[in-house]
């Protein structure tokens, strides 16, 4: 087995900031893309390691906009990262205590990717000539 190593770089792909008492979550761009919230009442829940409904709000035919569950949000097994996965297209992560911090004070959070893990390249290995031990 080749061995594994570990690119530590975190990109960001989005915010993550309090409207009124919900949290917004705004992916710009990449597989998740889009705007979703967590609802004001699942918050508190979101923060203090449950799991709970991701919204997003779709136009109907009517032109009026209603909210859909589009994913859930949970926290790490380490409990230092909330989990944001959108209908299993992609997993964002925002740090759990800065969002707490932020929350209080209004202020954005960044949203990263993980890490992604890298495998080197295997080398080509040849068979021996006959009557050469491998």
């Amino acid at each position: 087995m080749s061995p594994t190593t570990q690119n530590t770089k975190w990109r960001p792909v989005g915010t993550a900031r309090r409207v009124r008492d919900a949290i917004e979550i705004d992916i710009p761009n990449g597989f998740g893309k889009g705007l979703f919230y967590i609802a004001a009442e699942d918050v508190a829940g979101a923060l203090d390691l449950e799991i709970v409904p991701l919204y997003q709000f779709v136009r109907a035919d009517d032109g009026a906009s209603y909210p859909q569950v589009a994913g859930h949000v949970r926290t790490s097994q380490s409990e230092r990262m909330i989990v944001i996965q959108v209908d299993g297209r992609a997993v964002v992560q925002v740090p759990r205590f800065e969002l707490i911090a932020h929350y209080t004070e209004w202020r954005e959070t960044t949203i990263v990717t993980p890490p992604e893990r890298t495998t080197p390249r295997t080398p080509t290995f040849t068979a021996a000539p006959a009557g050469v031990p491998a």
